[in-house]
């Protein structure tokens, strides 16, 4: 974390994650050990989201773009959100269904759902309420 400053902070039973400044997501144990770094954003890393089983962390940046990584193995998953991300939620049965979901909302307020299936990717739109920004998103 030399030369950089932290932007975002999740925490779950196990671990904890935080983002940068810089779009680098250390993955720490309660010791302090990184247990992985993960460079997936060029811009400001805006909110962190682990699933329920704690095998799922996503990312979102400034940048546009969204990321979920598997803790355990190297598969990412990227999206890429036409407009900087600010609130996401990842689904919290994201390791178990084989529909992959998460849930994200950018800076002008729209939130969107973000579904994987076998059949592919669709976004949904999903309805607006006051037209404001969204600052946080929950499950």
């Amino acid at each position: 974390l030399q030369n950089d400053r932290v932007s975002c902070l999740c925490l779950s039973d196990k671990i904890l994650a935080l983002g940068t400044e810089k779009g680098r997501v250390h993955v720490l144990d309660y010791s302090g050990n990184e247990v992985r770094r993960m460079e997936f954003h060029r811009g400001r890393v805006t909110e962190l989201a682990f699933d329920g089983a704690e095998e799922h962390l996503a990312s979102a940046s400034d940048d546009t773009t969204l990321a979920i990584a598997s803790l355990y193995t190297d598969t990412v998953v990227r999206h890429e959100c036409k407009r900087p991300v600010k609130a996401l939620a990842l689904d919290p049965r994201y390791a178990a269904r084989k529909s992959k979901e998460v849930v994200w909302a950018g800076a002008s307020g729209a939130l969107q759902l973000s579904s994987q299936g076998w059949l592919g990717r669709s976004e949904t739109p999903l309805p607006e309420g006051s037209g404001g920004a969204v600052q946080v998103a929950r499950w």
